[in-house]
């Protein structure tokens, strides 16, 4: 049933959407000594309001860029068990003043990493269905800008325990997950849902279908401080329910490249703004 092309679209799926939206969790893992690698780059913004719980929107004094570029990779140390690693460089960005706002911050600029990741995924079936497991641990390496308000990621170390389930052929794949991120620093913690299925067209071309939701527990007391309230970047109890479409061209065996859209239906303080990403990738 695992096949080297469902592998790739499975892989490349997961690793799209890294900053705003939640991370898709595939259930495949490679071969033994076997691996991917890619390079992406995410868009979001220049954007003005955030989404809010219960279909509010809280506009921002100043207009806000997101974008992040991110390295991701994912190798085999059995035939069961992948070691998975990520690293984002972010570049967020305040611009004009909107919404008739007279802003107290800035104009500026924020170039820093985002919170790096490594984990483990560990296969636990492997037959028409396959089932597995993954656990990252998410890295304090943000950055926050007091004068500017800006912010690179979240001020907290996170645990993030998932459990997935998929069936796919040469064709077709899809997979469902379920998971949580507990995070330090008095910030709340997490759950989150994912969905995924997609279709190969032809031999080299997939098109993906995405749903993700993530909630807020709301447990945590952290303070966020005034002037990051007024980028609302990475503040505390976040949350959406996003949709979206991606798609796959691979060249060759080894060499392919994807791209992405997605938008959120709703959420609590994030962006009111697609997301747009692409990505190039290298498998072995």
């Amino acid at each position: 049933m695992r096949t080297r092309n469902v592998l790739s679209a499975l892989i490349t799926a997961s690793c799209c959407l890294l900053v705003s939206f939640a991370r898709g969790q595939s259930p495949w893992t490679p071969q033994k000594g076997h691996g991917y690698s890619q390079l992406s780059f995410n868009l979001i913004g220049p954007y003005q309001n955030l989404y809010l719980t219960g279909g509010g929107i809280q506009g921002l004094n100043r207009k806000i860029s997101d974008h992040t570029l991110q390295a991701y990779a994912e190798w085999g140390l059995t035939d069961r068990t992948a070691l998975i690693a990520s690293v984002p460089w972010k570049i967020v960005k305040s611009g004009e003043e909107v919404n008739g706002a007279v802003s107290t911050l800035p104009m500026a600029s924020l170039s820093a990493f985002g919170n790096a990741e490594i984990g483990i995924r560990q296969n636990f079936i492997q037959k028409k269905v396959v089932f597995s497991g993954q656990l990252l641990i998410e890295g304090r390496t943000a950055r926050f800008d007091a004068a500017s308000g800006l912010r690179s990621g979240y001020d907290a170390w996170a645990l993030v325990p998932s459990l997935s389930i998929g069936q796919g052929t040469d064709r077709l794949y899809g997979y469902i997950s379920a998971g949580s991120g507990i995070r330090t620093n008095q910030y709340s913690s997490d759950y989150r849902l994912n969905a995924e299925g997609g279709y190969k067209f032809f031999k080299r071309w997939w098109i993906i279908a995405v749903l993700s939701y993530r909630g807020s527990f709301k447990n945590g007391t952290v303070i966020i401080p005034e002037s990051n309230r007024q980028t609302g970047l990475y503040v505390n109890d976040q949350a959406f329910f996003a949709y979206g479409l991606k798609t796959i061209l691979e060249f060759n065996a080894h060499w392919g490249i994807n791209a992405a859209a997605y938008g959120a239906a709703s959420g609590n303080y994030v962006a009111k703004a697609p997301s747009l990403n692409a990505g190039i990738y290298y498998k072995w």
